[in-house]
């Protein structure tokens, strides 16, 4: 897949991807729908943090301090039952925004590992909040950012509750066809950074080897 000249991502072994060590809030405007009302909002600047694959960004008890936003890369997030068993709960995506699960519990509930090597965008939650009480258009695009990730829950509860195995495997290339389209690459061709058992775990399913 390339990418389109004008997009602020790249591809995380992009040179500009990996020299850059913070991202402006102009860039992430358009991806949480913020209409900047103020110009000197745009170039509010958060840290960019790389994770190699495999790498956990975050683990399961954490204190929550900051929700993050996938610059590139893929990421899992994963909890450990009381048998040891991983249970792969999302797979985020660039574009993405991770961490919100430890807002009201005041820890993350889940570990956030890198599939690949991945950059993310550090948004500690304080000083976006914070903002949000200045900028009216802040404070509704976090309450979107909030909505999103609860109707995508709701739709994987659905496709778990009610679809056949074929059915759910056929929902979720189509929903990564989407994501990726909406980035503005191909939605027919795209790789898969997950292997087979973190899918079959993500989508309640038993792989062959």
């Amino acid at each position: 897949m390339g990418h389109r000249d004008f997009h602020p991502f790249f591809s995380c072994e992009h040179p500009a991807a990996a020299d850059r060590a913070s991202m402006r809030l102009a860039d992430l405007a358009p991806f949480f729908g913020i209409m900047l009302d103020d110009p000197r909002l745009g170039d509010v600047a958060f840290p960019v943090r790389r994770v190699k694959a495999g790498e956990s960004l975050v683990r399961a008890g954490d204190p929550f301090d900051a929700i993050y936003f996938v610059r590139c890369g893929f990421f899992k997030t994963v909890r450990v039952d009381e048998a040891g068993n991983e249970v792969v709960l999302g797979l985020p995506m660039t574009g993405e925004v991770i961490g919100l699960d430890g807002l009201d519990p005041g820890r993350y509930t889940a570990d956030i590992v890198a599939l690949d090597t991945s950059l993310v965008a550090v948004v500690p939650f304080a000083q976006l909040a914070q903002l949000g009480r200045e900028h009216a258009s802040i404070e509704r695009a976090l309450y979107r950012t909030f909505s999103r990730a609860l109707g995508r829950e709701h739709s994987m509860i659905w496709l778990l509750g009610t679809l056949s195995a074929e059915a759910r495997v056929a929902c979720f290339l189509l929903d990564l066809s989407d994501r990726f389209g909406r980035l503005g690459y191909s939605r027919t061709a795209f790789a898969l950074r997950m292997t087979r058992q973190e899918i079959g775990s993500y989508l309640g399913l038993s792989w062959r080897r």
